[in-house]
């Protein structure tokens, strides 16, 4: 009993309560900084990886009332990168799309998403950087949000 006792405390103390307060949660402050620096209609790229904003899946259309499309699914799901990728982006180009720092900054995130999908490092960056990024915003932590411009048509 003392145990559970204990391992309730350690719980509540490290996940359940700063998740249930918005200021402690990371990814709820995320998810609404996304809705402040996006419009509605904005599609929201995240890897979708547990490295990185894995809870934006969840958030981002829940809390910022966007749509997120999650790299992780297209490359995975939808064909082989970069012809998954791009398709995805292509269907998008009439929508204001970004993307989030995981997939164009080095980080946890993008080395999990290349190493899932047997890719190289600078794979996913390059595809986006090649379509055009206006960084859009920042939050003090890193994380950014990018416009991605598609220059030259996408």
């Amino acid at each position: 009993l003392a145990l559970a006792a204990a391992m309730f405390t350690h719980n509540y103390v490290s996940s359940i309560s700063p998740g249930s307060d918005p200021a402690r949660n990371p990814d709820l402050q995320r998810a609404l900084f996304v809705q402040e620096h996006t419009p509605p209609d904005a599609v929201i790229y995240i890897a979708g990886v547990s490295a990185g904003y894995n809870n934006g899946k969840i958030y981002l259309p829940y809390f910022a009332k966007r749509q997120a499309r999650v790299v992780d699914w297209i490359v995975g799901r939808q064909g082989p990168f970069p012809r998954s990728l791009l398709s995805s982006l292509r269907n998008d180009r009439n929508l204001p799309v970004f993307v989030i720092s995981e997939l164009v900054e080095p980080g946890e995130a993008l080395s999990s998403l290349v190493s899932d999908h047997n890719l190289d490092i600078e794979d996913v960056p390059s595809l986006f950087r090649s379509l055009g990024l206006e960084k859009a915003a920042s939050m003090p932590d890193g994380f950014a949000l990018y416009r991605v411009t598609f220059k030259g048509g996408g």
